[in-house]
């Protein structure tokens, strides 16, 4: 086991709707470790699943790692959905701990911080900007209330239009087929009972945004329906981004804004964005982050224990995600159509 008193070790979390990821960074921008669990929102999933999730994540880390828990220094984390505070210590084993807002881990996961945007679109979507007038942050309600433009509204609005396309209320498209093999039916009603299980269960919501690489792919390979809905989704996206910047004082200056999430790193939906975003803000920059959310919230940690990300920190990080096929990290830049 590494000392505790060699380096400060800080631990990263993100906990979405589909997964939790966790990440060991050492004061030199050393990736030391990563691991992964279940969903870890209390809203769609049992709490003991949601804790087995957290702690499952946080131990293959450590153990990748070679350390202790105790030799955490700090934890940050980011829940969707949440956490009560006083169980992340005895569930995880590790303490302390301080929990931030999710747009806080995509700035520093672009090593950004101060004034930005970020979009996500994952499991669930928001829209948040900082700028001179302060914060706002759009949507991020949950699949009844909001998350437009997300995995799962992606996904549900391909289930719907199979559902027309099977009864002649909609034309047909290859999400039919696309949905039926992504579920293991052979027709429209298997799909239904994929959907629909015994006694009033319905597909999680996990599973049912994890058919959105489906619909991106099929828009990309040039289905009318599929495209429609991923324009659809890059223009709910679009809209509340657009109120961000405004409200928070953006709209007139330079800006860096982030594209979070597996579905913009779908053309079929990032495309149509950026071509808004280099319309409307021509001086703004566009960028992918260079690591996952639980780099990014290890970065957090390190900077409130007083390190910082210079370059050669960032290089060392880079090179151990690349080392480790690619984990946690994101896109890389992506500048806007001009």
């Amino acid at each position: 086991m590494i000392s505790p008193a060699a380096s400060p070790y800080a631990l990263g979390v993100d906990g979405g709707g589909t997964k939790t990821q966790a990440a060991v960074v050492a004061a030199d921008g050393t990736l030391l470790g990563q691991g992964r669990g279940g969903p870890a929102n209390f809203h769609f999933a049992p709490a003991d699943a949601v804790r087995r999730s957290l702690r499952q994540a946080v131990d293959q880390a450590l153990a990748e790692a070679g350390i202790d828990p105790g030799a955490i220094a700090l934890a940050v984390g980011t829940f969707a959905g949440g956490w009560p505070p006083s169980e992340l210590a005895p569930v995880s084993g590790v303490a302390p701990w301080a929990v931030v807002p999710e747009h806080e881990v995509w700035m520093a996961s672009a090593l950004l911080a101060g004034e930005g945007a970020v979009v996500l679109s994952g499991t669930g979507a928001f829209e948040w900007a900082r700028g001179p007038r302060g914060e706002h942050r759009t949507d991020g309600l949950g699949m009844l209330l909001g998350d437009e433009g997300s995995a799962y509204w992606l996904a549900r609005e391909a289930l719907l239009a199979v559902g027309r396309a099977s009864d002649g209320r909609g034309p047909a498209t290859a999400l039919s087929q696309g949905l039926r093999q992504a579920t293991g039916g052979d027709d429209a009603s298997a799909l239904g009972r994929w959907l629909y299980r015994p006694d009033g269960v319905v597909a999680p919501r996990h599973e049912v945004a994890a058919l959105a690489p489906v619909v991106t792919r099929l828009a990309q390979a040039g289905d009318a329906a599929a495209a429609a809905i991923c324009r659809r989704a890059a223009e709910h996206l679009w809209r509340g981004a657009r109120i961000c910047i405004r409200r928070s004082g953006l709209a007139s200056r330079p800006f860096p804004l982030v594209l979070a999430g597996g579905v913009l790193a779908a053309p079929a939906v990032r495309e149509p964005l950026l071509a808004k975003l280099a319309r409307a803000y021509p001086t703004a920059r566009a960028v992918r982050p260079r690591f996952g959310p639980a780099v990014g919230a290890a970065l957090i940690a390190l900077s409130r224990l007083g390190v910082g990300w210079d370059d050669a920190f960032a290089a060392r990080l880079e090179g151990g995600a690349a080392a480790r096929g690619g984990g946690g990290r994101g896109h890389g830049a992506v500048a806007p159509r001009r």
